[in-house]
């Protein structure tokens, strides 16, 4: 076997390992050179390379673009499909991974979100809320609205804080507030005081006033509770003989002291449940030297001058109904006290 068959053999070689020949093509590509021994050229030369080309070797030759150089060695450039065709499997392989990988990140985040965020409300719950707050502020309105501070305002701001009075009067503004009554009385063009309910839905709150730790509203439940708190007198706007109007009024009135910038507290009884005052009544004449017949004295009941006890035990038990808080709170605007009718 000469030095040129092996170099053909070892091209031939190069073009299986390359890609340009099958198996089967290297190796009867590689039996032609080795049985061209025998059959040489006229001229006792080998026969052209040419002459030994594999069978699709010209289609070959052009999809891998191999040619036959000078010294009949071929070179080839088609070790370059693999490596192309490696690059881009590469690429999308990697571009599969990139995609995958976001896509399980994006699942694991809302995954985290979802259990870190708390779970829904129930639908009960969550109406709720609505009248819960609206509650909270109406409770809000009625502390503000009970308290010492709308005395002194003038009517517009207070009817900026309460809204439109549901009836107005002359002097006289009258609400409803978180479903309790309120009524102010206004003196010039400021609120002198307010005449609240008090009941067991209605507790003003008094905020602001020092004796109001002391009467207690939201525990005292009658007259007589009161006094035995705060102190104060019983008066009364009628004892006998009241004709046709209204229930006679009780009161457990408390002056104001400096420490409450003389704000005076009237506490009054409710007049569905007033009892007779007989025994304050012959209570009053016995201390006046006076008969059965004789007309009490309006001072000692309007005033609160005689038979305190006498009216603490008639009176007292009575339970609370309204009460009212003012610097214009006097004996006088509520029992006529001093007052000379004739």
């Amino acid at each position: 076997m000469s030095t040129n068959d092996l170099d053909q053999i070892a091209r031939l070689y190069r073009l299986q390992e390359s890609g340009v020949l099958t198996q089967a093509e290297f190796e009867a590509e590689k039996a032609r050179v080795l049985n061209r021994q025998d059959s040489t050229s006229p001229n006792g030369e080998a026969p052209a390379p040419e002459s030994i080309a594999p069978a699709g070797y010209a289609q070959a030759a052009l999809a891998d673009e191999v040619v036959y150089d000078d010294d009949r060695a071929y070179r080839s450039r088609s070790p370059l499909v693999p490596i192309i065709l490696a690059t881009i499997l590469a690429i999308v392989a990697g571009v599969g991974w990139y995609v995958m990988r976001g896509s399980t990140a994006t699942v694991e985040a809302d995954k985290a979100v979802n259990a870190a965020s708390p779970a829904p409300a129930p639908s009960s719950t969550v109406a709720a809320a609505p009248q819960a707050t609206a509650e909270q502020t109406a409770a809000s309105i009625y502390q503000w609205a009970t308290s010492i501070e709308p005395l002194g305002v003038t009517p517009d701001y207070l009817t900026s804080k309460l809204g439109a009075p549901r009836h107005r009067d002359g002097s006289t503004l009258d609400f409803v507030v978180a479903g309790c009554d309120i009524r102010y009385e206004t003196q010039g063009s400021a609120i002198s005081y307010f005449d609240a309910e008090v009941s067991p839905s209605c507790k003003p709150s008094l905020t602001g006033l020092n004796a109001a730790t002391a009467i207690n509203l939201p525990q005292s439940t009658s007259l007589g509770d009161g006094e035995r708190k705060a102190g104060g007198l019983i008066v009364a706007d009628c004892l006998e003989m009241c004709g046709n109007a209204a229930d006679p009024a009780q009161y457990l009135f408390i002056q104001g002291s400096h420490a409450d910038n003389f704000i005076n507290v009237a506490v009054m009884a409710d007049p569905k449940a007033s009892k007779g005052t007989e025994k304050w009544a012959s209570a009053i004449r016995m201390a006046n030297n006076l008969s059965a017949d004789d007309e009490l004295p309006a001072q000692s009941f309007q005033c609160g001058a005689d038979a305190q006890d006498a009216a603490l035990q008639e009176v007292g038990p009575v339970r609370i109904g309204r009460v009212l808080v003012g610097q214009g709170v006097s004996t006088e605007r509520l029992t006529m006290c001093g007052v000379d009718t004739n």
